[in-house]
Parts: C-alpha cells; sequence; structure tokens
C-alpha cells in the first residue's frame, strides 16, 4: 500500500510508524488532492527519526524503491533517506536534502541477495546540528524490477 491508502493490514507486512519523541506521523489526507492518502510527519529536534517502515519480501533480483516527498518546512539542515536491509547487513541507502518545496520524486536502487527472505525498507530523517523543527509528506512508494 505505497499509497497509504489502506488503513491496517498483516503485521509485520503493513506500513508501521514507530513511536519517537520528538516526532508525530500519520496517515491523512494530501492538502493538494482530496481524497488521496499520504503520510505527514512532523519532527521536533535534530536527530535521526525512523518515520515510515515495512517489511517486505522480494525474489533474489535487483529493484529499484522510489517515493514522492514533499517538505512544507525546514528549520535547519535536515536530510530524507531511504534504506533497505536485510538482517544485520549494511542497508543500501539514499540521502536527499530535506528541500524540496514542491513534490519530488526520489529513489533507490537495490539488490536482493540468496538467502534474504525479508527486507526492511525504512523511511527516516535526520537533521543537522542546526536542526529544530521538519514537516513533510510521504507518498506513492513503489518497489519495481
Amino acid at each position: 500500500d505505497g499509497g497509504f491508502d489502506q488503513p491496517g493490514g498483516l503485521a509485520p507486512f503493513q506500513w508501521e510508524f514507530p513511536m519517537n519523541e520528538g516526532a508525530t506521523v500519520q496517515r491523512t489526507s494530501r492538502s493538494d488532492r482530496s481524497g488521496d492518502a499520504a503520510v505527514s510527519f512532523t519532527v521536533d529536534g535534530g536527530f535521526k527519526n525512523i518515520l515510515a517502515r515495512q517489511l517486505i519480501t522480494l525474489q533474489p533480483g535487483t529493484y529499484n524503491l522510489s517515493a514522492e516527498t514533499m517538505v512544507e518546512r525546514a528549520d535547519g539542515d535536515w536530510a530524507l533517506r531511504w534504506s533497505v536491509s536485510c538482517g544485520n547487513d549494511e542497508p543500501t541507502t539514499a540521502q536527499w536534502s530535506a528541500s524540496n518545496r514542491a513534490w519530488a520524486r526520489h529513489g533507490l536502487r537495490f539488490t536482493v541477495t540468496n538467502g534474504c527472505p525479508f527486507q526492511w525498507i525504512v523511511f527516516s530523517a535526520e537533521g543537522g546540528r542546526d536542526a529544530s523543527r521538519l514537516v513533510g509528506w510521504l507518498d506513492d512508494v513503489k518497489v519495481s524490477r
């Protein structure tokens, strides 16, 4: 459910929004498209926060993960990041500055190896020393070959 239109689902294969001190994450209607769901997030403080994650199961091969993000407010230096990991392996990551004031698509190319039946996809935000508040949106998450 990369469009966040269906609340709930079969745990742990549904989107999770971990409780983080200083962060609020929720499914809500997009401000620019009536009736279209998305995830809004607000983060206070400059530490790393996992905002959304989902456990998926893919066959071995190379994939593309992409999603749309939009930043309404970024006080200080913030980065947004996608990571994909298998167990304790080092994750594959893509990071970009949280500065896009219009919806923009960001992506990550990753490989699932043999012996990796489940993968975590994780969306997070991390603030620099001067970061105080980040307000933004996430929508249209896709995994494709």
